[in-house]
Formats: structure tokens, sequence, C-alpha cells
């Protein structure tokens, strides 16, 4: 008697370009048995099946949020996830474990991926945040949208303020500790006009206690944007970052802007822009630092952090003085870029 046995089962979709399955990932390890079975419970709780699931809009690096544990519902999910109870401390510690092992560069507190991943392949409608560099972020609520308008720069660290005094309506709770103890936040204004035509992909962080909202991601943009639209660093700064790969290139990781932009512009323009920098080495782990404003005072400033690039044996602290010089020529030549043809 022939026999013929098929598994009909759904083949999970991937996201991106580079991305893979968790638990394939995992089992490329060769973990054992009880490892696998922490992981899964890790996976399960966070609600997420690919590497693409857990990482920031740019593809560069792990969520802090799925590093730590927290549910963050950046995406929106058509699966039916079963209740799983959260597992203890030492199982998010052979989480983070194996996610190193598996994906990053370092043990590093950026969680740089090794391999960053490729474009989106995934519906923009799949994501409940989205950026926009005219307008600024939105968060998806019900079948509406809200907008959050700039507050203050910081990023892989835009920020908003974002009051406490009521829970997002229609907004599932992360499971962290704040919300654990009461903590919610007003909503922002919802958005009464068709969706700029510049939007793009984004991930944020929210900081209960400190009531500030943090983009942490963007991804690239289906469309270019409009040519009358506000020069910002920032917006070159993440163009450039998206054009960075494994082998070739490299951008800062943080730059903060305080006060107002075309000011320090004008500043450079003028040759009053002071370019102050600083790297350091200590225990295998290279650091740079800039500052830029302008010579004569004034509030406005930019500050730009990074870590320096390269493999432990390469750091020195003449590379980190290096990177700085770096970085403060990069940001230079990305203000001038974006605000020279408009002053």
């Amino acid at each position: 008697m022939d026999i013929y046995v098929a598994l009909d089962s759904p083949v999970l979709p991937l996201r991106c370009e580079g991305d893979a399955l968790l638990i394939e990932v995992f089992m490329e390890l060769e973990v054992d048995q009880d490892a696998l079975k922490w992981l899964n419970w890790c996976r399960m709780f966070l609600q997420v099946c690919t590497v693409s699931d857990i990482v920031t809009a740019d593809g560069l690096s792990i969520r802090e949020s799925m590093w730590h544990g927290e549910r963050d519902y950046a995406h929106r999910s058509s699966y039916q996830w079963p209740r799983t109870v959260r597992p203890n401390r030492n199982h998010w510690k052979v989480w983070q474990e194996h996610l190193t092992r598996a994906l990053l560069v370092s043990d590093g507190p950026q969680r740089l991926l090794r391999h960053p991943l490729g474009p989106w392949i995934d519906p923009l409608d799949n994501w409940n945040w989205l950026w926009s560099s005219t307008h600024g972020l939105f968060h998806r609520q019900g079948h509406g949208w809200q907008h959050y308008r700039h507050c203050r720069s910081s990023t892989r660290s835009i920020q908003w303020d974002y009051p406490r005094s009521t829970q997002l309506s229609g907004c599932k709770r992360p499971h962290n500790e704040h919300t654990a103890n009461g903590v919610s936040f007003l909503p922002a204004p919802f958005w009464t006009q068709p969706l700029p035509a510049d939007l793009c992909r984004a991930t944020v962080h929210i900081t209960p206690s400190l009531g500030t909202l943090a983009l942490t991601g963007i991804g690239t943009a289906p469309l270019q944007p409009h040519h009358d639209s506000q020069p910002s660093l920032l917006a070159a700064w993440m163009a450039a970052s998206a054009r960075v790969t494994e082998y070739v290139g490299w951008t800062p990781e943080e730059i903060e802007i305080d006060g107002d932009e075309s000011l320090l512009a004008e500043a450079l323009l003028e040759d009053r822009l002071c370019v102050i920098s600083d790297g350091s080495y200590k225990l295998g782990l290279g650091t740079a630092a800039v500052q830029l404003l302008p010579r004569k005072g004034g509030k406005e400033r930019i500050i730009v952090r990074c870590q320096t690039p390269g493999l432990p044996d390469d750091q020195s602290a003449y590379r980190s003085e290096l990177t700085d010089l770096l970085a403060g020529i990069m940001v230079v030549d990305w203000l001038l870029d974006q605000w020279v043809p408009t002053l």
C-alpha cells in the first residue's frame, strides 16, 4: 500500500532582505535542548518570529525593549499568540547571551548587528510607528494616527515630551515595571489630514520615568521628501546611515541638536562655528564625542557621540581621536549640504 504524508504548515514570511527565523538562528549555534527551550519561551513571550521583529527600523541594532524582554508592539501581528508567563531574569540572560553570539558585533550597549538587515519588503501598513521628515512622528491608534511634533533632538534618539496623564487609548500596555506601577501618558493629537507622502518605518523607545519618547531607527523612505521641505541635519545623517553596509561606510551612532539648527549653519558660514572633539580608549573599547557650537556663545549646539569602529585589536587612543575628527567633518558636511542652498 502506497502512503503519502504531506505537512500543510504555514510558511512564516520574512520581512526584509537578510532576515531569518530566530529559532533557526539559535539552532545554528548548536545549543542544547534546555537552552533552546528557554530561548523559545522568551521569543513566545515577546511575540516575535524573525530577526526583523526585534531590530530597529534602520536594521542596524536590536531594540532595547526586545533585549530586556519588554513587548513594545512596534508592528501589527496577524498571529494569535498564546498567553505566556514571563520568563525570569536568568532566562533573559540566556536570551541576551545567545543573541550576542548569533547576531551582534560585540556585547556593547549599542547592540549593533554583525550583518545589518537590508531594505524592508513588508507592507508599510504593518507598522505602528511611522516617520516623516517633513511632519514628524506618527503613531497608529485604532483606525487613526496620532501626531507627535518634534520637541528636541537626540538620536537614533530624536525625542519628544510624552506627558504623564492617561493611558494611550486603544494601545496595549508594554509589559514593564513602569506600567505595572501605573505610569501612563497623555495621547498626542489625532492627525486629521492625509498622511504625508514621505512616510517611512520607525521604531521608538518610551522612557516613562523621564516622560520622553525617543526615535531609535528610521527605515528607507518609499518616496523622496518634497523639494521644499525643511533642511535637516538629522535627515541627512539618517540617509547616510541607511547606505552603510557591513563592509563599507560608517556614521556616528548618536547626534543631538539643542536649539535652532539654522543658527548653527549661519555660524558655520560666518566662520563662527567651533568644533570641539575628544576621543578615549579603555579596556579595549574606544569612544569619541564632538560638540559644534557658535564661538560667541548662544544655546545652540550639536553633540555627537559614537563608538570607535573596528575590531577590539584595532582599538587605540589614537584611533578614537581620528574617529572624533571624522565625525566632526561628517556633521559639518551634512550641515552645509542641507542649509547652504537655503541661506
